[in-house]
This record gives C-alpha cells, sequence and structure tokens, in this order.
C-alpha cells in the first residue's frame, strides 16, 4: 500500500511525543536498512505513536508500508494475515491473490520488496508472534543478516513484554 492515501492535513497533532517522531523520522530518512524496537509497558501509546506516524510523517515521503499487529492466534493464522499486509504493498491486481506458503517465504518477498524501493514494516505486539510460531525470531535474525545489505528496509518491532522485547 502506498503510504499517500489521505491528505497530510487530516493528521491531527500528536501532543507531547514530538521528540518519539523526530526519532522515527531520523530513522526512516536514514540510507540503507533500519532496525528498531519499540518496547515499554502496556497503555503508554506505543501504538498509537506509530500508527501516527506512519499515517501522517512516513506518508509524506510516498515510500510503500504497512502496520501489521500479530495476536494469539495459529501460525498459520498469523501467516494468512501478514501475507494479506504485505501483498497489499504488491499491487492491486495481485494482492487478493498472494498467501505465503511459509513465515520464511513471507520474510523474504519482504525484504525483494526493500531492495526496489523504501520499505516501512511495522509488526506489533511480537511477543504474540514469537509465543504463536516457534522460532520465528531466529528465522527473522537470520534473514535479516542476509537481507539487509542493499535494502531499504525499516523494520519496527514493538511489543510490551519487557523481557522478549529487551533480550
Amino acid at each position: 500500500m502506498l503510504l499517500t492515501s489521505d491528505p497530510p492535513s487530516i493528521v491531527e497533532p500528536f501532543i507531547n511525543r514530538q521528540a518519539d517522531l523526530k526519532i522515527l523520522d531520523e530513522i526512516h530518512a536514514r540510507r540503507g536498512a533500519q532496525f528498531l524496537v519499540v518496547y515499554g509497558r502496556r497503555r503508554i501509546g506505543k501504538t498509537a505513536l506509530l500508527n501516527h506516524w506512519l499515517r501522517g510523517r512516513a506518508k509524506k515521503l510516498q515510500r510503500r508500508g504497512f502496520y501489521w499487529v500479530s495476536h494469539r492466534a495459529t501460525a498459520e493464522i498469523l501467516l494468512a494475515s501478514f501475507s494479506e499486509a504485505l501483498a497489499s504493498c504488491l499491487g492491486q491486481a495481485i494482492s487478493g491473490r498472494i498467501r505465503f506458503g511459509s513465515w520464511e517465504e513471507a520474510f523474504q518477498q519482504m525484504f525483494a520488496l526493500a531492495k526496489k524501493e523504501s520499505l516501512t514494516v511495522i509488526i506489533d505486539e511480537f511477543p504474540y508472534l514469537v509465543e504463536c510460531v516457534p522460532g520465528i525470531a531466529s528465522l527473522l535474525q537470520k534473514l535479516w543478516d542476509a537481507g539487509k545489505a542493499g535494502s531499504q528496509l525499516r523494520l519496527i518491532l514493538c511489543g510490551s513484554q519487557y523481557q522478549m522485547m529487551h533480550a
């Protein structure tokens, strides 16, 4: 999905989070692959911050990207949901027909897209994904190490479970 669907004037000011928005802007403006982890207690506005930034600030640059939130479900249900979100970046003609066969295939497609153009991917509630899909964190690490060279991926993982996000 192209991040230019709403006029910037619709985005309302975000009170007392200007420093956080500036950090996100700075990371987004850097060249090359960028990996960011956002964590903290529940109910402090992490999701609101990332959604606000993605809708308003990142959209100005007319870059592709999406926000996806994990939840407690089977690995297959989560993969189908993530596939749908990622497919939205592939174009309307084929997006409805894409369903990746594995998480590795989906993540490889994510990196392939980011080799062609800048791509911002926000995965919220990442600890739920780790809980429901054994080995997903090490798979993502392996693919990040192999795919970050020459990539314009901005990967943002968000979660509330401090121990998991901090490790």
